[in-house]
């Protein structure tokens, strides 16, 4: 007996008590095509080794040179940079809200000595009409306040003009109240 032969006897031994003899069975026809399969390649492989490498350089040789498309821009100022920013996002997203212009973003100096975003959460807590140390019930009481006074189900018979107001109403609340219940989480 080979070693090989004797290998194989193992492995189905050892598949045999590990996954009992049904499972075995059911494996054994994707083992034997993917052990030939393993045994062809290799043997194609290793005896048509020089004609592979021989078509790999000539491939290599009488290919084209590519063109490298990459392109790299360094923005010398923060004002170059924040249009690059906001015309990358305009572009992604369909429609980038400037949110610099609408101050709900602040930038921070810190001591690293780099300049860092945050969100600006003044006027979340103006939104809902709460102090910035409201606990977490105070600002859901205000929440549901501010929903139950704006809910647009509550202007159906109003104007087109009016309705569209306390929608957008509505959606500066919960957006609002969604932010600051971040930080109780």
């Amino acid at each position: 007996m080979s070693p090989l032969s004797i290998l194989l006897v193992i492995f189905i031994f050892m598949m045999i008590l590990s996954n009992g003899v049904g499972r075995t069975l059911r494996v054994l026809p994707i083992i034997i095509i993917v052990g030939a399969i393993v045994y062809f390649l290799g043997w194609f492989s290793i005896n048509f080794f020089w004609l592979i490498i021989l078509i790999w350089l000539i491939n290599k040789m009488t290919a084209p040179k590519k063109k490298r498309t990459t392109y790299y821009r360094t923005y010398y100022n923060s004002k170059e940079a924040e249009e690059m920013f906001n015309n990358f996002f305009r572009q992604t997203s369909g429609g980038y809200n400037n949110y610099y212009n609408n101050t709900s973003y602040q930038q921070n100096y810190g001591g690293s000595g780099y300049n860092s975003w945050t969100v600006n959460r003044d006027k979340y807590y103006k939104e809902l009409e709460v102090g910035k140390n409201c606990t977490k019930e105070e600002l859901r009481k205000a929440y549901l306040k501010k929903v139950k006074e704006n809910h647009p189900d509550k202007f159906s018979n109003a104007s087109e003009a009016e309705r569209k107001y306390h929608e957008d109403k509505i959606k500066k609340i919960n957006e609002a109240y969604d932010n600051l219940m971040k930080d109780f989480s």
